[in-house]
């Protein structure tokens, strides 16, 4: 099975997840780029009928986006693509695609899907695929997905707190990205309401100050669940959304016991490959939690939080590259992460600050070539050439990057804009010294 989409797509055949890829098929820059995974689903054929299903969320395509979360990034219209080929004992091949003839409806269980602001779900909701598929059209040809997949991996118990304003809370007892799994018994139509945070305030009372950004119009992200039940057993986790936390506060009149919900960690299926272990358990424990970090800001792509921006900073990822090279087999995250680098490049060789871009707001756009960040795209291939003997790694690039040699030489000397600054250089040495547009002050 071929299978992408504009947006994220779950599949499943003869009811039967395909893959362990959640939020696939991952983030890009979908007006230049569009990833597609294989997968082989000869074990879940069966001799006579077969059903095969999709569902579709909006995920980075069209739904929240950045610290603001800005909708509609790369598109407004959700949309697959399927190729399941079958070679029969004879050698002949059956093809079945995409296309009209598809059943289609929007009247399933999920509600409402956002990456960032969680899920709407109601379990007593069953799809009538009463109406059909359209044709559609988006003008990049797919490419294979040649990164690591996000896919599931710890799972933690919680300890149940009672706030001192009388919440219930979950405390999971370590910070991650990911979801929760929850197998209740209900009656239909009770309701359980889950929200997620990192964070206890000073009077213990359970918080999302630190991750929202919220004015008269919008609150984001929401990291919540509203689950309405099914009669009897009631098994759920988030099928298109990932949140940072290690508190879930639970509002429910359905009985449960904390042993009744899992925390998964979700994050991109790097391999570890370094280790780290020292007489001082304080720096032992430092370097814990570096690897947590790191966990929990790679879906896909590297970010500076799974919470509240979820951005590809390119300063962020080049000072991180060469410490992720120890901990990981880092090279496909790292040469993803440069394909949404140069697939932004623009003619005048300028790298980005954030790629994919994504949810960056315009007034921002003077900073896109920031020394730092834009560097990102010269650094990072000399850190993995360095780290794996890989000249090809230098080779692949070496034309983006002169390209962004040369923008950076024609701004050298440069001086003005609103955000120069009279720095203290004077003679030779102000020649070489960048001062127009802005940069980080870092």
């Amino acid at each position: 099975m071929y299978i992408t989409a504009c947006g994220l797509y779950e599949v499943k055949l003869n009811g039967a997840r395909v893959g362990n890829f959640v939020l696939a098929p991952g983030i890009t820059d979908y007006r230049k780029r569009v990833q597609a995974q294989t997968y082989d689903v000869t074990a879940q054929l069966r001799n006579g009928k077969n059903l095969l299903t999709v569902q579709l969320a909006d995920g980075w395509y069209r739904g929240s986006c950045g610290a603001w979360g800005k909708k509609n990034q790369y598109g407004t219209e959700t949309k697959l693509l399927l190729q399941l080929e079958i070679t029969h004992a004879d050698g002949t091949i059956q093809m079945v695609c995409t296309d009209e003839t598809w059943d289609w409806c929007s009247d399933g269980p999920i509600r409402f899907a956002d990456n960032q602001d969680g899920e709407i779900v109601d379990a007593r909701m069953t799809p009538s695929y009463d109406g059909k598929a359209k044709a559609t059209l988006h003008p990049v040809i797919p490419v294979a997905s040649n990164n690591v997949p996000v896919t599931e991996h710890e799972q933690l118990k919680p300890s149940l707190l009672v706030t001192p304003s009388g919440k219930t809370v979950l405390d999971f007892g370590q910070n991650i990205a990911g979801y929760v799994w929850f197998a209740l018994q209900a009656h239909a139509g009770q309701r359980i309401f889950l929200r997620f945070g990192e964070l206890l305030d000073k009077k213990g009372e359970f918080t999302q100050k630190n991750i929202q950004y919220s004015n008269k119009k919008v609150t984001t992200p929401l990291q919540q669940v509203e689950y309405r039940c099914k009669e009897g057993a009631n098994a759920y986790k988030t099928t298109f959304a990932i949140f940072g936390f290690q508190y879930v506060q639970v509002e429910t009149d359905v009985p449960f016991a904390p042993e009744d919900f899992t925390a998964i960690a979700v994050y991109s299926d790097l391999e570890r490959t370094g280790w780290f272990e020292s007489s001082h358990s304080l720096l032992n424990q430092f370097v814990e939690n570096t690897i947590w970090s790191a966990k929990n800001n790679h879906a896909d792509l590297p970010t500076d939080c799974p919470t509240r921006e979820r951005h590809g900073w390119s300063g962020d990822a080049q000072v991180f590259c060469s410490t992720a090279c120890f901990l990981f087999d880092y090279e496909p995250m790292a040469e993803k992460f440069l394909n949404d680098m140069y697939d932004w490049q623009k003619p005048n060789g300028k790298l980005p600050q954030i790629a994919p871009d994504g949810g960056v707001d315009s007034y921002m756009a003077v900073m896109n070539g920031s020394v730092g960040w834009a560097d990102a795209g010269i650094i990072m291939p000399y850190v993995l050439y360095k780290q794996y003997d890989d000249k090809s790694i230098l080779e692949r690039r070496y034309a983006g990057m002169k390209r962004y040699a040369h923008f950076m030489m024609k701004r050298c000397g440069k001086w003005g804009g609103p955000y120069a600054k009279r720095v203290g250089v004077k003679g030779e040495a102000k020649k070489y010294v960048v001062n127009c547009g802005q940069s980080y002050g870092e």
